[in-house]
């Protein structure tokens, strides 16, 4: 996948859901003529989260929650994008008027944890443009709203999407850097983080360290050492998996204050077996509670170490690890409710 700056070059957005699946979907059949050209450029999108490797905006939520997202694109097209209501009646035949402006989940593919309501037409329609019309350079904002499915499994799903003319075609892309990219190359995606269902909250008392995490994992090793720099070493464990197949993740507490994440970032780099390869660090990002933190990632083989190193309320640096794919949307709820 895309470094989020690549994605930002190659722009794209997510749109509106409410409807009904059914058995057929809309195709673009006509051939647009040599005149036309039907091109976008990504601004921003919300939710404006993003991942602590770069490389995706993103949301985290349980089944049945409503999630509101928007995007705001340029028109690059050499004509005016107008709204479905004023291009009058539709056709026989057809779903919608003719050039009906759509953002639709790219490939037309399926995203069964998503629940039917989210799209307004085949289950792959999740929003028309009606506002004001919008002429070429222009730029202009869609909202919706997409409702996680009550039978979505705990997982991280990333949704694609991309602007259609209906009956007319699907558009091409256009980077920051004037490049037009391939009609397949669209990168517009939001990453959804389902799972967890409830939360609980860990905060031993006297400890300034509170933060939630799933109540389907468990703790299952906890000390509070009275030497050294840590001042809670704690291991989460998810129940229905094997330790061999997906280890702990490990959540501790040092006693270093002040902004001192670079400082734990290279004691813990210095600690290190002069085996394991060129560790990457992310730039100094914010959790969705305002708190700073930073992301290190370091391979070594098949081995690979993943960790948050955020400051709380009380400027302790909160240090959460993880080892495998499975474990990252836990490590993000965790990472984000840090007080």
């Amino acid at each position: 996948m895309r470094n989020l700056l690549l994605k930002k070059l190659s722009q794209v957005g997510s749109l509106v859901m409410t409807g009904v699946i059914t058995a057929w979907m809309i195709i673009p059949t006509q051939i647009a003529s040599a005149a036309d050209t039907y091109h976008y450029r990504w601004v921003g999108q919300t939710p404006a989260q993003i991942t602590a490797d770069g490389k995706a905006h993103y949301v985290t939520a349980n089944q049945g929650d409503t999630v509101a997202m928007s995007v705001t694109l340029q028109n690059m097209s050499n004509t005016t994008i107008r709204n479905k209501t004023s291009l009058g009646t539709v056709p026989a035949g057809k779903q919608v008027p003719v050039g009906s402006y759509a953002i639709g989940v790219r490939g037309d593919a399926q995203t069964p944890w998503l629940d039917a309501s989210s799209f307004v037409l085949n289950g792959n329609r999740m929003a028309y443009y009606d506002g004001l019309d919008v002429a070429p350079n222009a730029q202009f904002t869609i909202s919706w709203n997409v409702k996680i499915a009550n039978s979505a499994s705990n997982g991280t799903y990333d949704l694609y999407f991309r602007p259609v003319y209906e009956y007319q075609s699907w558009t091409a892309q256009i980077a920051w850097n004037g490049k037009l990219l391939a009609f397949d190359s669209a990168d517009i995606f939001t990453r959804f983080i389902i799972g967890g269902g409830s939360l609980s909250t860990y905060s031993p008392q006297g400890t300034d360290f509170v933060f939630d995490y799933p109540s389907s994992w468990q703790i299952a090793s906890e000390e509070f050492p009275t030497t050294g720099s840590y001042v809670v070493l704690l291991n989460l464990n998810n129940p229905t998996l094997s330790w061999s197949g997906d280890y702990p993740i490990s959540v501790s507490l040092t006693k270093q204050a002040g902004t001192s994440i670079d400082s734990a970032i290279s004691n813990f780099i210095a600690g290190l077996s002069s085996s394991w390869g060129e560790p990457i660090i992310s730039s100094l990002m914010k959790t969705t509670r305002g708190r700073d933190y930073k992301y290190v990632a370091i391979r070594n083989g098949d081995a690979e170490i993943n960790r948050y190193f955020v400051i709380n309320e009380h400027n302790f640096v909160v240090q959460v690890e993880y080892g495998s794919s499975g474990q990252q949307a836990t490590a993000q709820i965790i990472v984000n409710s840090i007080r």
